[in-house]
């Protein structure tokens, strides 16, 4: 899809380097006048959004904003220079993901009216839906995201979320480090388009010793090691968890296969032992030193990997497709004025949003937008590349339960990978079992 509101050649970036430096108020005057070809902010609507009695705000309850220059909290306040009648604020948490969940999942237990809009993980939407914390978004236009992004604020077939910024694991590989091992560099895309190709090009890359090994993961002990085995696992055509939430890791031979062969590949470094201590810092750092030729990683990657001078390095989507990560925004159930809640949300959400947040916050955009820049272009390489895994991307399986099931799943596995051992299997289903079902072991 290409960008809709672009006329007489007006770039998305002359509406940016317009725009910056410019307050709230100036940004409204160049973004939403219409005098350079863009079109208005969001639809209009019908419905007639509440009046806030003076002093009062509408909150968006959320982590910390890790945008460049806070981009998120300037959308907020360019909407209150569009709305001084309705004004907003963002009260941030803890960039800690627990503890963030566990003070959303506070409020939203105790039925708080000063929050109207969650900022919430992808993975927590379902919990939050099935408990009664969220209202529905019935009459919301959500043609113009990606179609993972949108999807992933649907549970049971209503939509509860719209996407805020979406995230993606891609592959980073150093070109030269490749060659050396006899893959050249006109051929290297076709060698790492599979997870086996993928591996056995590592591997090779080790046993040459150009690196100490051959692709660097997040496997410590945490959330970030479930999101990247079952990366590994849907890219290899497994399917752990079936379409209604329901583990079947004992079951599925394919699964069987990938996590012994992942044991396999720990102990000979060649997805390097040193993962299983690693979070997304210390595997970036892992790679810049030099001891990988391949890291994955989120695009946030690409702009520290880009500044690093001297660092031959490339991206590609994972093979098989990466899981979609990202955070969505819902409206609270107990918000006394949900439609300037919801319209909010819209805002927040919207294509100028969307393209503020990536162009100069940084994050990947849940609108294909922008990522052209004129209509008919095609996006720059890097673009391209993230485009299309999130195209491409997984879902994650959309569970009432994911922390328990995550918790449960990581803590399993990496246990039996620290210790050495083939991971018994069985005992693993049983624990997921359990957790997905809501129950606790005893």
């Amino acid at each position: 899809m290409l960008p809709k509101n672009e006329t007489r050649g007006v770039t998305r970036r002359d509406v940016l380097g317009v725009a910056a430096g410019l307050g709230a108020g100036a940004v409204l005057g160049v973004l939403g006048s219409g005098a350079i070809g863009v079109g208005p902010w969001w639809p209009g609507r019908e419905r007639e959004p509440e009046q806030l009695p003076a002093g009062e705000r509408l909150t968006v309850l959320s982590g910390r904003d890790e945008t460049t220059n806070h981009q998120r909290r300037l959308l907020v306040e360019t909407w209150n220079a569009l709305h001084p009648d309705r004004p907003a604020q963002m009260v941030e948490l803890s960039g800690n993901a627990d503890l963030a969940w566990a003070t959303l999942h506070t409020a939203a237990q105790e039925r708080d009216p000063r929050y109207d809009v969650y900022n919430l993980d992808i993975p927590w939407i379902p919990q939050f839906a099935a408990l009664g914390y969220l209202r529905p978004l019935d009459d919301v236009d959500t043609d113009g995201f990606v179609v993972g992004p949108r999807e992933a604020g649907r549970w049971d077939g209503r939509l509860w979320a719209l996407p805020f910024n979406t995230d993606v694991g891609l592959l980073y590989y150093r070109p030269s480090l490749l060659e050396r091992a006899g893959v050249p560099l006109a051929d290297q895309a076709a060698a790492i388009t599979t997870w086996d190709d993928l591996l056995d090009v590592a591997r090779g890359v080790r046993e040459l010793g150009l690196a100490a090994g051959g692709i660097a993961l997040q496997l410590a002990d945490y959330e970030g090691f479930t999101v990247h085995v079952l990366e590994l696992l849907l890219g290899s055509g497994a399917r752990p968890v079936t379409a209604d939430g329901d583990p079947r890791v004992a079951e599925d031979s394919r699964t069987r296969r990938v996590l012994e062969l992942l044991g396999n590949r720990l102990s000979d470094d060649t997805v390097l032992s040193d993962s299983l201590t690693f979070d997304e810092s210390a595997s970036l750092d892992a790679f810049v030193a030099g001891r990988t030729a391949f890291l994955r990683h989120w695009p946030v990657a690409h702009r520290t990997l880009s500044g690093v001078s001297g660092l031959d390095v490339a991206v590609a989507p994972l093979p098989g497709g990466g899981l979609l990560g990202g955070q969505s925004l819902a409206v609270s159930a107990w918000s006394r004025y949900p439609v300037a809640a919801q319209e909010l949300a819209e805002f927040l959400t919207g294509e100028r949003s969307q393209q503020i947040l990536r162009e100069r916050g940084g994050f990947a955009a849940a609108r294909p937008e922008p990522y052209y820049d004129r209509v008919g272009a095609t996006p720059d390489p890097q673009a391209a590349t993230l485009l299309a895994a999130l195209q491409d991307a997984h879902r994650r399986p959309a569970l009432v339960h994911w922390s328990r099931f995550s918790d449960a799943f990581h803590g399993f596995l990496h246990r039996a990978y620290d210790s050495g051992q083939a991971p018994d299997l069985d005992a693993l289903q049983e624990r997921l079992d359990t957790a997905v079902s809501g129950r606790t072991r005893t």
